[in-house]
């Protein structure tokens, strides 16, 4: 629980705009939509993609759409975009490549196995984790399938099972559910290193999370394992904290924040993993977390979203009135975007 008062003043959250993304006819209790929003710098737009298989852009300022595309399949993967387009997979496999101005297919292709999590774009190349363990190196011109890595799918209990890639320099990032964390050359897929997360542990030891390029180190976490810090370079550890069902996680300052699937959102040291608060959610639990300023946001499953101090831990806000949030948050302009469990998607600006 936190221990002391605020540090930062009291925030304020301004709601700017919704739009309906799915019909309500569906509506229940359980989360309908996973596929987090994709914010496009450049243009301050949005790509979203829906459970019931549309992909939509819009107007990030007023949410206003620009053009909608039926597609499918039923995406639980936010989009990623690079070169003009926006690329997609859904839980049948199909990977599809949108022209950015009008929504026109570039190109399609189908994978064997489903996907859960949004890929990575980088140098030309289109990255893609599917749920059987298998990293796949698209031409994001062509989709020409380059390489593809693969790791044998543990027999034991997994979360997810796939992970979404990152790009630094000439590596991508990948973790697997088996709890190990890949390095692979982006050209060839060779491995560059490869390093075991799962402390020991055989059930639920998914590195689902995409990992956080920091300086000369990496940032990790795997739900049974905890939280590492790894030298980018040879995946060597640096430090590992152990955080019961460690799920999301987000960097800001000096401090890493981390939540977890209990319901506890805690504060590390960023150098060396010592924890430096930790605050229960009581009855909640966090689907994702955000650092913006001098805060933490906790965006709950089941409907509040909690401003925390960034310094103390201190609860600023419980802001009540949704149906909770499965989708990972967004943010872009110095606003942020969220899509509920009953299929809206929300525009909001937090201020000082």
């Amino acid at each position: 629980t936190f221990t002391t008062r605020a540090s930062a003043a009291t925030p304020r959250i301004a709601f700017l705009w919704h739009e309906q993304l799915t019909s309500w006819k569906y509506l229940g209790t359980e989360p309908k939509e996973f596929a987090n929003p994709t914010h496009i710098g450049a243009s301050d737009e949005l790509v979203v993609a829906t459970s019931e298989g549309e992909v939509l852009k819009l107007q990030a300022s007023n949410g206003s759409v620009l053009w909608r595309k039926r597609l499918d399949g039923v995406f639980h993967a936010g989009a990623v975009t690079g070169g003009g387009r926006s690329y997609l997979a859904d839980l049948e496999g199909h990977v599809v490549a949108l022209e950015l101005r009008d929504g026109q297919t570039a190109w399609q292709t189908q994978l064997p196995n489903s996907v859960e999590t949004r890929g990575a774009y980088a140098q030309g190349r289109l990255f893609v984790s599917d749920t059987a363990d298998i990293l796949h190196a698209f031409d994001a011109q062509t989709g020409e399938e380059l390489w593809s890595l693969a790791r044998d799918v543990p027999e034991y209990f997994t979360v997810k099972g796939s992970c979404t890639p990152v790009v630094d320099r000439d590596a991508v990032y990948c973790g697997f559910s088996d709890g190990a964390l890949v390095a692979a050359q982006i050209d060839t897929g060779e491995r560059l290193w490869e390093v075991d997360l799962s402390d020991g542990k055989k059930n639920f030891a998914d590195v689902d999370g995409a990992v956080i390029v920091h300086g000369d180190r990496i940032y990790a976490v795997s739900y049974a394992g905890g939280v590492y810090a790894l030298n980018r370079d040879t995946g060597a550890p640096i430090w590992h904290s152990r955080v019961e069902s460690a799920s999301d996680y987000v960097i800001s300052g000096d401090r890493l924040f981390v939540a977890s699937a209990v319901g506890r959102i805690i504060a590390l040291a960023l150098d060396d993993g010592e924890p430096l608060w930790s605050f229960k959610l009581k009855d909640s639990y966090p689907g994702s977390l955000a650092a913006f300023g001098p805060y933490v946001l906790a965006f709950s499953t089941d409907g509040p979203l909690f401003v925390l101090d960034a310094d103390t831990g201190y609860p600023h806000v419980k802001w009540v009135g949704t149906s909770g949030f499965a989708a990972a948050v967004e943010f872009g302009s110095s606003r942020m975007y969220a899509i509920t469990n009953h299929g809206q998607l929300l525009g909001l600006k937090l201020g000082y």
